[in-house]
């Protein structure tokens, strides 16, 4: 669970950190419509969790994560097309990103409750190590775009594709593997 909430928080911080320049520099999008942009982004997320909470009511923690992965999974393959074969364009790169904030909206709740819930003793420490790897990554992926921002949508682009793509992944086989843990070790004499 903690490596999907850092893989989803990833896929959050590449955008908040590439955006303005991709979108304003490279698209010549308006400051003001740029902000629009960003703040339409955090209503989606706003609604991912309102989805995440109806979900929740009629399904397993593991579950609603699986199903969350589907919109994380829709939106960084729109970014894997807007990178290499859609001419750049804001509609290229805004639709994706809605898909993957509906994504961030389920997984990231799911993604902290499930690092947390099984730590109840130790829930404040299990937080700060999930947030600590999700800062790192962070660290990480602001080196990583100073060196590949070059002009183009694509560095932006190809990374939410890969790290949506990782978080869709593990939130389809180490969380759903996880989920089964307690079960089967349930079930031994």
């Amino acid at each position: 669970y903690t490596l999907l909430t850092t893989l989803a928080y990833g896929t959050l911080y590449t955008f908040l950190a590439a955006s303005a320049f991709v979108f304003i520099e490279v698209l010549g999008l308006g400051r003001g419509s740029y902000g629009l942009v960003v703040g339409a982004g955090a209503g989606v997320y706003v609604l991912g969790t309102l989805i995440c909470r109806r979900w929740l009511a009629r399904l397993s923690l593991a579950a609603t994560a699986r199903r969350g992965a589907l919109f994380t999974a829709t939106g960084a393959l729109g970014m894997g097309l807007a990178a290499w074969v859609l001419p750049p364009s804001v509609p290229a790169l805004l639709l994706p990103h809605v898909f993957i904030m509906l994504g961030h909206g389920v997984l990231q709740p799911c993604s902290q409750a499930g690092a947390v819930g099984p730590f109840p003793q130790l829930a404040g420490t299990a937080a700060a190590l999930s947030g600590f790897a999700s800062a790192v990554c962070a660290f990480l992926l602001g080196g990583w775009l100073s060196l590949s921002l070059d002009g183009t949508v694509r560095p932006m682009a190809a990374t939410m594709a890969v790290l949506g793509a990782g978080a869709a992944l593990c939130a389809w086989t180490l969380v759903q593997s996880q989920a089964r843990l307690p079960a089967a070790a349930g079930a031994r004499p």
